[in-house]
Order: C-alpha cells, then sequence, then structure tokens
C-alpha cells in the first residue's frame, strides 16, 4: 500500500513518456492501479538481508512485464503501482495484456497482486491526479481476491470478452456484496499451489493465526479460476455470467456434471 516502507525505490517515467509539459492537463487514458497483497507483513517479518532483495524483484518485474507488453508510462510508490495508457482500443488491449502478465509473472514470485483498470480524466507526471485514480483506489481495495477487475463502465471493453483475456464475473468485494463487473482472465493456480505462492511461511512466526480476511481471498480467487477453466472448457460466453453468484454457478456446474454422470451409469 501506498507508502508503506521508505525502504521501496521510486520510479518516475521520464518526460518524454509521460508527455513532458502536457503531463500536467487532464487528458482521457486508462489508468490501472495494483498494489501486492501482504506487502506489510513482508517488510515487517523478513529479514533485513532479503527486504531490498525482494523489493528489487518487485521493480524487476513490473520493468520486464513494460518492456514485454510495451506499456510505457508507470510509476511506482513503494508497492503501489501506476499504469496510464492512450484512450484507444490498442490502448486497452495493451493495459488488459500487461496486467494479465503481471497477475501470471507475480504469482510465480508470490507477489499476490490485486488491482482494478479505469478509464478517465487524468493528469500524468510528478503529482498525477484526478477523479479516476480515486476510483481506481478504492474499487481495488474493496476487491476480496487475488486479481484485476475493470469499471463497470469501461469503454471498449466489448472488444476484449475472451477466457484467454477478459471475462464479466461477480466480483467479490470485502463488503461482502459482489458487483458484475469485467475481469482480467489469468492462470490462476490450483488451491495448493496458490495458497503455497500467495502466503510466504517465512512471514509468519510460530503462533501467528493467518487471518480470516486472507483465506477469503484465496477461496475467491480459487473459485475464479474454476469459472474459468470451465467457462473456456464447455465453451460458455465469456461476456455473459447467467448466475447470481459464484456458488451459484459452481452448485450448479456440479450437480450438471453428477447428474450427466448418473445418466450414464
Amino acid at each position: 500500500m501506498v507508502g508503506s516502507s521508505s525502504l521501496a525505490p521510486q520510479e518516475r517515467v521520464p518526460d518524454k513518456a509521460t508527455g513532458g509539459s502536457d503531463s500536467k492537463k487532464l487528458t482521457p487514458c486508462y489508468l490501472m492501479v495494483a498494489d501486492i497483497l501482504g506487502f506489510s507483513r513482508m517488510i515487517t517479518n523478513l529479514p533485513d538481508s532479503e527486504k531490498s532483495q525482494r523489493v528489487s524483484e518487485w521493480v524487476d518485474l513490473v520493468k520486464a512485464t513494460q518492456r514485454l507488453v510495451g506499456i510505457k508510462a508507470t510509476q511506482l510508490m513503494s508497492d503501489t503501482l501506476f499504469v496510464r495508457e492512450e484512450d484507444s482500443e490498442d490502448g486497452l488491449e495493451r493495459l488488459l495484456r500487461f496486467a494479465q502478465l503481471l497477475l501470471q509473472k507475480g504469482m510465480q514470485k508470490s507477489f499476490p497482486i490485486r488491482g482494478a483498470i479505469v478509464h478517465g480524466n487524468v493528469a500524468w507526471g510528478e503529482l498525477t491526479y484526478g477523479q479516476p485514480v480515486i476510483q481506481a483506489h478504492k474499487l481495488e481495495r474493496s476487491l476480496d481476491w487475488i486479481g484485476i477487475a475493470c469499471s463497470s463502465s469501461i469503454p471498449r471493453i466489448d472488444k476484449f470478452w475472451s477466457w484467454d483475456l477478459v471475462v464479466l464475473y461477480p466480483q467479490p468485494q470485502d463488503s461482502g456484496s459482489i458487483q458484475l463487473i469485467p475481469a482480467i482472465a489469468w492462470d490462476v493456480p490450483r488451491s495448493q499451489e496458490l495458497t503455497a505462492k500467495a502466503i510466504d511461511v517465512r512471514l509468519y512466526r510460530l503462533g501467528d493465526r493467518v487471518p480470516e480476511h486472507v483465506i477469503s481471498k484465496l477461496e475467491h480467487t480459487v473459485q475464479f479460476g474454476i469459472y474459468l477453466r470451465s467457462g473456456k472448457r464447455f465453451c460458455l460466453n465469456p461476456g455473459r455470467f447467467g448466475h447470481l453468484s459464484a456458488m451459484e454457478f459452481l452448485e450448479s456446474l456440479i450437480e450438471s456434471l453428477f447428474g450427466a454422470s448418473r445418466r450414464t451409469d
């Protein structure tokens, strides 16, 4: 989260990338805000010799993903990442693919990432501001999972419905409610692997309890992974979700599978 450690380096995009003097103007764009879940615990409990290494791994991950996709405008402040893309179909596609790769490569390195993508007028530069910045922060912090979601009003998203990129999904939120909005599709690990990668045992000491909110995020992420694999296998419409919740979908899936099994017995 922002400002959670003075150890984390800050990166600023050069004037060429941010648009020089134009960066002070409010201009329409796509914006992503993302955080590493559990970063404060990492900084608090890791040995000093490992803290700088983990922070460097995070910075290197962002840079490498940025180069792969062709993203130019990023800012890092502690574990909080801001990414800006142009207001175009190509810009949105780059940002969606960046988000997908960041999730997948981040999980490989035990960086569970949660983020949000929005659209609107943003001033990008040494001081980045605008209503979309607040909107993205609020959406990101409300999500009860490991993953990246888009705002419900994001333009051009209908061009990208795909089981390999973005799907419509009832987002679990920390308030206990759900919101049907676009979500980035990614290779969610199976439950055991996800837990092993998301919860670094080095960050927990003898007698520590794994908080309920951590378990909740893992469970919701596993459910999303099951939905992605099932939807792709059964050729469902990625831009439509015909159930009230993920649990209702899973219940329907189990009943249809067991029903089919009983009919063939």
